[in-house]
């Protein structure tokens, strides 16, 4: 249960991610990954298989499919490419 609780600003964070996410969907659809979401991607590309969440699993295999599997390589490494707050917290609960 503490770990959980220690998580709660993680959960936060990917979810307004993924609101953000969505939210643009369009402008990604028509003009390909805007340059300024690219924390964003690597956050969620960071977070999804730490999270165990299947939901976020499938975003995570959407964005690879948009940005390239080197991209997502990337995101699993660069910590310092993070949102701060998940990057911190270092998925303590895997």
């Amino acid at each position: 249960m503490i770990n959980e609780e220690g998580m709660i600003p993680c959960f936060d964070i990917v979810s307004i991610l993924c609101d953000q996410l969505n939210g643009r969907l369009k402008t990604i659809e028509k003009f390909g990954p805007p340059k300024d979401m690219d924390q964003n991607f690597r956050t969620l590309i960071y977070a999804a298989p730490r999270m165990e969440i299947d939901e976020l699993l499938q975003v995570r295999r959407q964005l690879e499919k948009i940005l390239g599997k080197e991209f997502v390589l990337a995101a699993d490494t660069d910590e310092e490419a993070l949102n701060k707050v998940v990057s911190i917290k270092k998925f303590l609960s895997t």
